[in-house]
């Protein structure tokens, strides 16, 4: 992986391919493909990035834009839940004003769709 500089919005940016005259970079948790006139390379060369500064860069994204999509309480479980037993969970993380409300038919797991939401909010340190 290289790094460099996307010209039109200064910020850094790592290039994931570069193939005739075009790079893929990845850019605002984003895949962009560009020219490569619109990036400043660090050194006239093209420089490799480290793994340490790999996940120095995704650890500073990370605490910058939350990653609202993982699962936090994914696997933690003794049992392993239904697929649809994490439609209030998903529904749950979406809503405005966190809460869901959670009718399905007799048997399908309404407590373990409970205790999974729970289990999210507690790993999220959200719970008061």
């Amino acid at each position: 992986m290289k790094k460099a500089i996307y010209k039109p919005t200064n910020q850094n940016t790592i290039i994931i391919s570069q193939t005739d005259g075009y790079c893929e970079i990845l850019l605002d948790n984003d895949y962009k493909t560009v020219s490569i006139n619109d990036l400043s390379f660090e050194d006239e060369g093209l420089k490799l990035s480290t793994l340490d500064e790999l996940k120095e860069n995704v650890f500073i994204n990370c605490i910058k834009n939350p990653l609202s999509d993982i699962l936090y309480s994914y696997n933690t479980n003794r049992l392993t839940p239904e697929p649809h037993q994490y439609k209030p969970l998903i529904k749950f993380l979406n809503s405005e004003n966190s809460r869901v409300l959670i009718a399905d038919e007799v048997g399908l797991g309404k407590t373990i769709e409970a205790g999974m939401i729970y289990k999210e909010i507690d790993r999220r340190e959200e719970l008061k």
